[in-house]
């Protein structure tokens, strides 16, 4: 799926690869725990930054997880989240602040929740991977000030999906996984639950 997605073709792409989640960070880690694991974003778990070298270890964190999971110069989607009590598609946070990536992004499909807001909307933009072209998503995502992102690879099969404290990632199958949990080794949870 390299060419421009039509409407309906993400909600198709998404409910073939993630039949029993909405891409939700949260739920995609109950779902499909054999093909996740999480990163976290500084040492000894520490959740949040303090001062410019945790700001920057952190997006290094990122960087290197998405060079992992998607290559370099490699097209994505990245997918913002809106919220309200009803049905019509309600703009994400960070697509009402960043009108450039509002501009590029496309509304996808809307899904009912029972958790948070009764309907989540998700905004699809597809961008071209490089190391800094998420900065900006990324240290929002890691204060707090948005969340509810994910990077996605069609063509890898994975999703990514930062928050503030690291980074669940979610694979095509368990084989992927254990190469990163080998790869990153040093920043995964040592928690037995993976946390």
């Amino acid at each position: 799926m390299t060419h421009a997605l039509q409407p309906g073709e993400f909600q198709s792409y998404w409910v073939g690869e993630y039949p029993d989640s909405p891409p939700i960070g949260f739920l995609l880690r109950d779902k499909y725990r054999d093909r996740w694991l999480r990163i976290h974003s500084l040492p000894g778990s520490k959740r949040y930054p303090e001062n410019d070298a945790e700001a920057q270890e952190i997006l290094h964190r990122h960087h290197t997880v998405i060079d992992a999971l998607l290559g370099p110069h490699t097209d994505f989607l990245l997918l913002t989240t809106g919220y309200s009590d009803d049905p019509s598609p309600a703009l994400p946070k960070l697509l009402r602040t960043d009108t450039s990536l509002r501009g590029s992004s496309s509304f996808a499909f809307t899904v009912a929740s029972d958790t948070g807001s009764p309907y989540w909307h998700f905004f699809i933009a597809r961008m071209n991977w490089q190391r800094g072209c998420l900065d900006e998503v990324l240290a929002q995502v890691a204060t707090d000030k948005i969340g509810d992102v994910l990077v996605i690879g069609l063509e890898q099969n994975c999703a990514y999906h930062p928050y503030d404290g690291g980074g669940d990632v979610i694979v095509r199958d368990d084989e992927a996984r254990a190469e990163l949990r080998q790869m990153f080794s040093t920043w995964l949870s040592p928690r037995a639950d993976g946390l």
